[in-house]
């Protein structure tokens, strides 16, 4: 098939696109007319899953460096969707000089986080400052100092389960943000309050139970350590990585300066040599061998409780997805007085179903579903979008494109970047390039915001 990489990126099939790239790794160096790599497009989605990126990189690493016809490296395109911390260190990794290479807008990756307000801002430019002094360069400002800046509060993540337990949310398990580090968690989770001084909270908010533990041990003024900063942020990286006996050694922070450079990997330090080291089983002893041995069944016994987990979150949406037809069926052979609000209920019902179905990628019954809800109510933009998605999934691209205009047409003035984002992929699916690129260039001076339904506590990192 040609440019099945392309194809199946475009249409985030993230499964699918691993699998081929296992059987077929030459796919990953297919380009279109946008001069876009397989990369590219993965990139341009925030919910590309870090397997379909190190599968693309494993198959061809040199797309990092790939410059497309606007200019834009993969990098620059990760940034602006906001993507996973974890996918771009892997990109930066591919490719390190992608830290200082500027878009033809001249803005570097640094530029990019801060112009979309991302999270990753104050990450991206500790990497680029590192990579800065290990060529020998400039840092363009000292890390430290910004981070003593910033006392605002977190941007909440719309992750997909919970950031403790990992079980996946649901209709029947809600997901709570912690005001303190911004992550997702469920109620089991979240059910600890406390005052956050440093934000200028005084009333208690809800935390999760790292943060609430953290601030336990802590003096009362002080905030608890959110938990990006305990991933992949400032503190984490000036540390150095525990139990990697393959970590290569880098410069250290000298005691006269404010900035500390983070570890990076032994590629993205520029000519500079390394004095080669001693083998770690010989500088170690037994029973340091003993301990990593330890450390070892301790991760296979931790990725194995992960895996029940997520097999028991696959049999709860299952089960939830039967529930709620069984709900649906009851609903409609049943006489009613009250028309009007069964209408809404029934109509979300089937949207809650089909968006279910939608995420398992059984997108054939997700539309139908989605057919069903907007058949009660055919004025919800968000059941048109999700129609647009599953329709788009399965090559229906002309009633795909009609549904999306529909969502704009629906909400003119709004925040329309996934919309945009969607009917420029589905217009150049279709062959219709200009139109493509006049969607595009509209939708890349859209900067969506995610909504969420709980209080906006931490919406006001979306203006500093």
């Amino acid at each position: 098939m040609p440019r099945a990489a392309i194809e199946l990126a475009e249409r985030s099939q993230w499964s699918a696109l691993v699998d081929l790239l296992a059987e077929q790794k030459h796919v990953a160096r297919e380009c279109d007319d946008f001069g876009m790599l397989a990369l590219h497009w993965a990139c341009t989605d925030g919910s590309v899953s870090v397997a379909a990126i190190d599968a693309l990189l494993d198959a061809y690493e040199a797309a990092a460096m790939r410059i497309n016809k606007g200019g834009l490296l993969p990098l620059h395109i990760a940034v602006k969707a906001k993507v996973e911390d974890a996918i771009l260190l892997r990109l930066i990794t591919a490719y390190p000089d992608a830290l200082i290479v500027n878009t033809p807008t001249d803005e570097t990756p640094v530029d990019l986080a801060e112009k979309v307000q991302s999270p990753a801002y104050i990450w991206l430019l500790e990497h680029e400052n590192a990579y800065r002094i290990a060529s020998g360069l400039e840092p363009r400002r000292q890390a430290s100092a910004l981070v003593s800046e910033t006392t605002l509060p977190p941007r909440w993540k719309q992750e997909k389960a919970c950031h403790v337990c990992h079980i996946r949310f649901s209709t029947f398990r809600a997901r709570h943000h912690c005001r303190a580090c911004g992550v997702s968690v469920c109620s089991a989770h979240s059910n600890k309050r406390i005052p956050l001084p440093y934000l200028g909270i005084t009333v208690p908010q809800r935390v999760c139970t790292t943060c609430f533990d953290a601030a336990s041990h802590r003096q009362s003024q002080e905030p608890p350590t959110p938990s990006r900063a305990r991933s992949h942020t400032t503190m984490s990286m000036l540390k150095p990585p525990p139990r990697r006996s393959t970590t290569p050694v880098l410069l250290e922070a000298d005691s006269t300066m404010d900035f500390a450079m983070p570890l990076l990997p032994s590629k993205a330090i520029p000519r500079i040599r390394t004095a080669p080291r001693l083998n770690s089983l010989e500088e170690g002893s037994a029973e340091d061998l003993e301990v990593r041995k330890h450390e070892l069944i301790e991760s296979i016994e931790h990725a194995n409780v992960e895996t029940r987990y997520l097999q028991h979150s696959r049999r709860h949406v299952d089960s939830s997805i039967e529930r709620l037809r069984s709900s649906t069926l009851s609903t409609t052979g049943s006489s009613i007085s009250d028309k009007s609000s069964t209408h809404v209920d029934l109509a979300q019902t089937h949207f809650l179903l089909g968006s279910a179905l939608a995420e398992k990628e059984e997108h054939s019954s997700a539309i139908v579903e989605l057919r069903k809800s907007l058949a009660v109510h055919e004025h919800d933009p968000k059941v048109w979008l999700a129609l647009a998605r599953s329709l788009h999934s399965v090559n229906s691209d002309k009633e795909a494109e009609a549904a999306a205009r529909r969502v704009l047409k629906m909400n003119p003035s709004g925040q329309n970047g996934p919309v945009l984002t969607l009917l420029g992929k589905i217009l150049h699916a279709r062959g219709d390039t200009d139109g493509a690129i006049r969607i595009f260039q509209q939708a890349l001076g859209t900067f969506y915001l995610e909504d969420d339904d709980e209080v906006q506590v931490g919406a006001a990192t979306t203006e500093f």
